[in-house]
């Protein structure tokens, strides 16, 4: 059976949604495929993510698609926060995750601020994906000011780099193969949401996901993406957002305990 193997890190919650969104984005483009993770507890940073299917299945075709795909605004009344219809090889798939359930208000999860909106944001990304794709993908980097704010990698601030690249309009690094393709994961793979008590009894948010081991069809997948995870026998993480000046971020994920999965 051909198959597709892609490195990923699990406590990544960025590179997580961009493997679900290369498995909706073959999908879309008529290779129905199986997936599943393979996790190895002794190396808690690094997975494999398995796409199997009885037809062809090729990364970096299915990337190449993306990159060529059109993007086109829909309306709304705030550019901004707009959602926007990504036209793959003929097909559209409608992009809102960072919306209200009526498509009104931006939920938490949206990251952006300042003049960026949400078509220009997957303009440039899409412009920005490599040409070639290969296992290593989700490590391709580019340089740019640009993103929806899922890689926590790309959460620089001033004491990192020794000035303000907001302030300078300075770009740094970021990773497009990550950041669209998990823009695409979104609309059909979204997180748990719950809030935590913290120090003071301050209740905050967290996000939360799983990795399953065995193959299964992405209208599952997308359930024990946030399901209760022990029958599955997955691994689940928790995140939460960051803050970086004006802007947003998806943090590094914790490895979720087996008594704090259900609470």
């Amino acid at each position: 059976m051909p198959e597709v193997r892609i490195a990923m890190d699990p406590m990544n919650p960025g590179q997580f949604f961009a493997c679900c969104g290369l498995w909706e984005l073959f999908d879309l483009l008529g290779a129905t495929a199986l997936a599943h993770f393979e996790v190895d507890e002794r190396r808690p940073r690094q997975a494999q993510f398995v796409l199997q299917s009885d037809g062809e299945l090729s990364l970096a075709a299915a990337v190449g698609a993306l990159r060529a795909a059109k993007v086109e605004p829909i309306m709304h009344a705030e550019a901004k926060i707009a959602p926007i219809r990504i036209v793959v090889g003929g097909a559209a798939l409608e992009l809102d995750w960072w919306l209200d359930r009526f498509r009104e208000k931006a939920e938490r999860l949206k990251c952006w601020a300042a003049r960026q909106t949400s078509l220009s944001i997957a303009s440039e990304l899409l412009r920005l994906l490599p040409a070639d794709a290969d296992e290593r993908l989700l490590n391709y980097a580019a340089m740019t000011t640009t993103r929806f704010g899922v890689d926590p990698r790309s959460a620089w601030n001033a004491k990192d780099v020794g000035y303000s690249p907001n302030e300078h309009q300075q770009e740094s690094a970021s990773f497009p193969a990550v950041e669209m393709p998990a823009a695409v994961g979104l609309s059909g793979f979204r997180p748990g949401k719950r809030q935590r008590k913290s120090a003071g009894n301050f209740r905050e948010w967290e996000y939360v996901y799983a990795l399953w081991p065995e193959p299964l069809p992405r209208a599952v997948g997308r359930l024990a993406c946030c399901a209760p995870w022990d029958g599955l026998g997955a691994v689940g993480y928790r995140f939460q957002l960051g803050k970086r000046g004006s802007f947003k971020f998806f943090q590094f994920s914790q490895a979720q305990e087996r008594s704090d999965r259900r609470s």
